[in-house]
Parts: structure tokens; C-alpha cells; sequence
């Protein structure tokens, strides 16, 4: 499906919502399985009171079939330590300041990587103390990212997702 249909597809869920035909709510079992996991010691510890964005959103509002790997945050204090560039093919997204790399553990192979952005101002919704993006500002950057990915893998992956929330609420 091209960006194009994405995007008409993204209007018509805008519409919906507008319209109040759907309604965008975080799942309580989601956001516990989140709460449990790797990706959000790490935000506590490090970037808490941020607003967290990208696939998590999706995965706390049970609209991913996969967990996501990494954790993107809109940050707010423009953290200029230990930051790399290079996470993403040679397309970096909108906004993307560079990856920050956590270790997790005594296991060479175990982190966690932090994608970093530069924080948006079209609101979150805070649920116990954690700050979560638009959902709509997510999908519209899932969409930018197919457009622009150069990496078969990461487009096939942002069109899944995608594909699977447009069929969920039916458009």
C-alpha cells in the first residue's frame, strides 16, 4: 500500500475520532506488561516526566502486535551525553537528536537502546505519572518513516503496524 493510502487512511481515522466514532484508550493490562518490562526501568531511572513516543504508545493503547525493541522519547532537556547517531538507516526521522545506549545487566548482548527526539507541542496524556505521545502524532510518523525508510525491514514493520490498527477500527 502506498503513503498516499496511508495517509488518506489517516484522515478518515482523524475524522472518526472528531466525530467521536472512536476512541483512543490506554488498555490497563498493557500498560501493567509495560510497567514490567526492561524499556520502562530504564525510562524511570533515566528520563522520567518525559513524554514517551512511537511503537510503546501503540503497545499501551493494545494496538501493536509486537513489543517494540527500543523506546522513543520527545526530550525535553536536550541530553547531549552519550549520544550517538547512526540507529537508524541513512533516512533519520523528523526530529530524531541521535540513540542513547543502556546497559542492562552483565550480558554484553543485553540493552536497551533510547531513541531521542525533539519534543513536539500537540499534547500527551499522562496516566499513572507516564506521559504518553498523540497517538495520531505517532501514526503520522510511523506513515513519514515508510515513505522514507530505505531498509525493506524497517518499512515492512511500520506497514504492519500500520495495517493492523487501520483493519482494527475498520478503515
Amino acid at each position: 500500500m502506498s503513503s498516499d493510502k496511508f495517509i488518506s487512511k489517516l484522515r478518515k481515522l482523524k475524522m472518526k475520532v472528531v466525530f467521536g466514532e472512536v476512541e483512543f484508550n490506554i488498555s490497563r493490562d498493557k500498560l501493567k506488561e509495560f510497567k514490567k518490562s526492561k524499556e520502562f526501568k530504564i525510562y524511570k531511572k533515566h528520563y522520567q516526566g518525559e513524554v514517551i513516543t512511537g511503537s510503546t504508545v501503540l503497545l499501551v493503547y493494545d494496538m501493536l502486535l509486537r513489543y517494540p525493541v527500543d523506546i522513543d522519547i520527545l526530550d525535553t532537556l536536550s541530553r547531549d551525553t552519550d549520544i550517538v547517531r547512526g540507529e537508524y538507516p541513512s533516512d533519520f526521522p523528523d526530529g530524531y537528536r541521535g540513540s542513547v545506549k543502556h546497559q542492562f545487566g552483565k550480558i554484553f548482548k543485553d540493552f536497551i537502546y533510547v531513541d531521542l527526539f525533539e519534543p513536539k507541542t500537540d499534547g500527551h496524556t499522562e496516566i499513572d505519572g507516564i506521559k504518553f505521545d498523540n497517538v495520531l502524532n505517532v501514526l503520522k510518523s510511523k506513515i513519514r518513516l515508510i515513505e522514507r525508510s530505505s531498509s525493506m525491514t524497517q518499512r515492512n514493520k511500520h506497514i504492519n503496524d500500520i495495517s493492523h490498527i487501520f483493519t482494527k477500527f475498520d478503515i
